[in-house]
């Protein structure tokens, strides 16, 4: 008996022990606490606990972080508080890649290889270089910018390639942030404001309608997030084309995929912008005449299709829609003379971020300088005609390797690849109208549609452990 009350007893007083050790550090802990709150604002302890929540969650969940860089693509507004710029999207591409590399060191290990591996080395040796001879000083910045899409590239891979994802989750992400951007231009257009608080809303003669007398040709631009309307009529017209080929061949609920096409289309013209129309256009007869069997019948409503365009365009040829205030070839003349200005500017470029240095001068003749218009010559103007052939063949080949696989697949990735095949076509006629793939928002979402095809290649994909 005593024995046993003894051994109660150490029992007893052992526990007290530690729980006195336990109770004597919280009394340390909350002190330390007290103080910590005390030297540092409120604020940024919520603000510190919410980032360490995201964290954790991202880092058990590493494929948030990947619909999050998805989510921010259209966010375009930079902040210019410190001593370099960033966007939303850019700080959500830079916790992806910690996140993935975490993922990958400790959880997913994954092949990441590709096809396309050495033709992006030698784009970012291209981008590099044009970046460091640059005539700005923010060159090498640009050519960062241009690093930000080939890390989503090899983001889509990874994500696909460990199946953390699946390709119709990220095509759902992506048209859910489309349709967001369609309907808060849509608003913006009828309201006749931003919803922000800097700069106004473009106010032009573009309402064609009004040209027919059926309405005002006084209109509003939407623009959603993407800070120009033209920026977002493109952004809006490649998801448009990427979306077809799924809407007739994968979507069960047609419903529901004219709503979102119905959507996209209404974003697109109360942007009103010009580009788009002719992109969707061109996208929409290149779609029929893969869809269609019979050839007489496409024949025909092409032809039909082309005729009013033209009509059209005749009809609108004299009015202040076509009319700009700076001439498109004013524009281009000025640039090209600035590009011919010495050899070097020719063959090898300015440099990147260097169009308001080099080219801006020689404006005078218009009222106040304007960027070029025109993609392939801004290529031009800052990696010469040598940077420029090797850029632009990089996507030649793309293009052509797509609509390879395209016309000798099947099943969702036939399909998978009529929608590249798509993009690229609006990639190729932006070019000639706009610059909107110098905004680092095009290259990302260009690349990352490239990597849904690229993840899923054989050759690389059997080998992912």
């Amino acid at each position: 008996m005593s024995n046993s009350f003894n051994d109660t007893n150490e029992i007893g007083f052992g526990n007290l022990k530690v729980k006195s050790n336990i109770l004597f550090l919280l009394v340390i802990v909350l002190s330390s606490l007290s103080l910590f709150f005390f030297l540092i604002p409120i604020e940024y302890i919520f603000y510190g606990i919410l980032l360490l929540i995201l964290v954790i969650t991202l880092y058990l969940k590493p494929h948030y972080s990947f619909y999050l860089v998805i989510l921010t693509i259209p966010l375009l507004k930079r902040f210019r508080d410190f001593p370099i710029s960033f966007t939303i999207n850019e700080i959500a591409i830079a916790i992806c890649v910690l996140i993935m590399i975490a993922s990958i060191l400790f959880r997913h290990k994954v092949n990441l290889r590709t096809s396309l591996d050495k033709y992006l080395i030698v784009l970012l040796i291209l981008f590099f270089a044009a970046g460091i001879t640059s005539e700005s000083e923010t060159g090498v910045l640009a050519a960062f910018k241009f690093t930000e899409a080939i890390l989503v590239y090899y983001m889509t891979v990874y994500f696909i390639r460990t199946k953390q994802v699946k390709i119709a989750a990220i095509l759902k992400c992506l048209i859910l942030t489309t349709l967001a951007q369609a309907l808060f231009g849509f608003i913006q257009s009828m309201a006749g404001t931003s919803f922000t608080f800097h700069d106004n809303l473009y106010y032009s003669s573009r309402g064609i309608l009004g040209y027919f007398n059926i309405g005002s040709s006084l209109v509003w631009h939407g623009r959603g997030t993407m800070l120009h309307f033209n920026s977002l009529g493109y952004f809006l017209s490649l998801v448009f084309l990427c979306f077809l080929p799924i809407y007739y061949y994968v979507l069960k609920n047609k419903t529901l995929g004219k709503i979102i096409l119905g959507i996209l289309l209404l974003g697109i013209l109360t942007t009103y912008s010009r580009g788009s129309l002719i992109v969707i256009s061109v996208g929409g007869l290149i779609f029929l005449s893969q869809i269609m069997k019979n050839k007489v019948k496409f024949a025909i409503i092409a032809v039909i299709s082309i005729l009013i365009m033209i009509s059209v365009s005749i009809y609108l040829s004299n009015t202040n829609y076509v009319m700009t205030v700076n001439p498109r070839e004013n524009i281009w003349n000025t640039v090209w003379t600035s590009i011919t200005s010495c050899p070097r500017y020719l063959w090898l470029g300015a440099g990147l971020n260097s169009y308001k240095l080099v080219v801006w001068p020689y404006f005078y003749r218009i009222d106040k300088p304007v960027f070029s218009h025109d993609f392939y010559l801004l290529c031009i103007q800052e990696m010469g005609i040598i940077g420029t052939i090797i850029f632009i063949s990089f996507f030649i080949y793309v293009f052509f390797s797509t609509w390879k696989k395209f016309r000798n697949s099947s099943g969702y990735f036939k399909v998978l690849n009529f929608s590249l095949l798509l993009v690229m076509v609006e990639f190729f006629i932006n070019g000639i109208f706009d610059h909107s793939y110098v905004l680092p928002a095009f290259k990302i979402v260009l690349f990352l549609i490239i990597g849904i095809i690229y993840a899923k290649e054989k050759t690389y994909y059997v080998k992912s452990t």
